[in-house]
């Protein structure tokens, strides 16, 4: 399925193999489970985490019922790798708070519980589940701490074990939106990371690739795919974004609302700071694929500055501040492509050409602490992310 918008479909086919028992469904996974084996090894296999989802669509179709899919499923693979763990059960937005409770104390009463309990987060969609709210649309970080917040009280009810995985989410589910291919989705990222990251034990993303989205309209180097990377291997701004959170160090310092300041293992300061900039109401207006200017769409375009003083260092000490940047004049595709004329297709030297520039920005200074503290600030541009790492020169 390709998706130009939360009810705007642009191209579905249903390559599902329609299995009619569940005598049939444990039949299929027995043999999938022996052909793993022989292909990976169980020492490998005992690493992989498997899932059994709540989706719309059934797993068979005579009598179907999902726990009863995820418990057969469940036993099987225990049967067969009882080291690997068992995720479920990323319900879907048709099921309702009473249907939710029942499905998690019957899961519960049986004994087999999800190791890991997953959920899919799009805040453009349809949301029935709790009855709380019909629809969400554009950025509501506080909707999905709250959808996430109230699972997890669900769930510990019951007072079991679990991890917490957000295993599908994004901006949106169109795959034809401009904004996938520019900064301001890097800069939602981080802020949607941020805003939610104590809530959940692992997350992950929608998909990595434009490739999966190719159709007949997608002869443009970047047509708005939710992806990554674009068709062609290109990394966009949303991937730095993924690249520059995974940079942080694990000891959290401080976190404001557009910055984070962490300490790594070799005591470097480690900062990500950005722009992030709110739609405004002119993006409700149309279409997520009719918007075609992005200076339309956003509540301002004003530049951001953030101070940052470090303190508790040594005195009179050389230090360097290293700082990597991706915004609209440095690692943006969209820009870059801009600047190529928009050119439809492109040939292998203008891909790599392309592959090669769109990377961040280094900068290098030097500062001397005084009293045992350094200060500088930032001047940020409009959905601009900035890495800055502070060590001892």
């Amino acid at each position: 399925m390709i998706m130009a918008g939360h009810d705007n479909e642009l191209y579905s086919v249903n390559m599902q193999y329609n299995l009619k028992t569940i005598e049939e469904w444990k039949n299929l996974l027995e043999h999938l489970m022996k052909h793993l084996v022989r292909r990976y090894d169980k020492h490998v296999l005992s690493q992989w985490i498997f899932e059994f989802p709540w989706n719309k669509e059934p797993y068979y179709s005579q009598d179907y019922r999902y726990l009863d899919a995820y418990e057969a499923g469940w036993r099987i693979v225990k049967s067969n790798l009882g080291s690997s763990r068992i995720a479920g059960i990323n319900p879907h937005g048709g099921i309702d708070e009473e249907q939710f409770r029942e499905a998690v104390h019957e899961l519960s009463a049986r004994g087999i519980f999800p190791e890991i309990f997953t959920i899919k987060i799009f805040v453009d969609s349809t949301h029935q589940m709790m009855g709380e709210r019909t629809f969400q649309s554009g950025s509501d970080y506080l909707y999905a701490r709250q959808f996430i917040e109230k699972i997890r009280g669900i769930l510990e009810e019951e007072g079991q074990t679990y991890q917490m995985c957000i295993s599908e989410w994004s901006n949106s589910l169109s795959n034809r939106n401009i904004v996938q291919d520019s900064c301001a989705r890097g800069t939602y990222i981080i802020k949607f990371i941020l805003s939610i990251w104590k809530t959940a034990d692992m997350i992950g993303f929608w998909h990595g690739s434009d490739a999966v989205d190719i159709f007949y309209d997608s002869r443009k180097l970047i047509y708005g795919g939710g992806g990554l990377l674009t068709k062609d291997g290109i990394k966009k701004p949303s991937f730095y974004a993924f690249e520059f959170l995974n940079k942080l160090g694990g000891h959290v310092l401080k976190i404001g609302n557009n910055y984070i300041v962490t300490r790594d293992s070799t005591q470097r300061i480690v900062c990500l700071c950005f722009n992030h900039r709110e739609y405004s109401y002119y993006y409700y207006m149309k279409k997520e694929n009719e918007h075609f200017n992005l200076s339309k769409i956003f509540q301002s375009e004003e530049k951001e500055r953030v101070e940052f003083t470090v303190e508790e260092l040594d005195d009179n000490k050389e230090y360097m501040i290293k700082e990597e940047v991706i915004n609209s004049g440095s690692g943006s595709i969209q820009n870059e492509w801009q600047l190529l004329s928009n050119q439809e297709e492109l040939g292998k030297e203008e891909i790599q050409y392309l592959k090669n520039i769109c990377i961040p920005k280094i900068y290098i200074r030097h500062v001397r602490s005084e009293d045992r503290r350094i200060c500088f600030q930032v001047e940020m541009e409009p959905h601009e992310m900035r890495m800055i790492y502070i060590s001892e020169y």
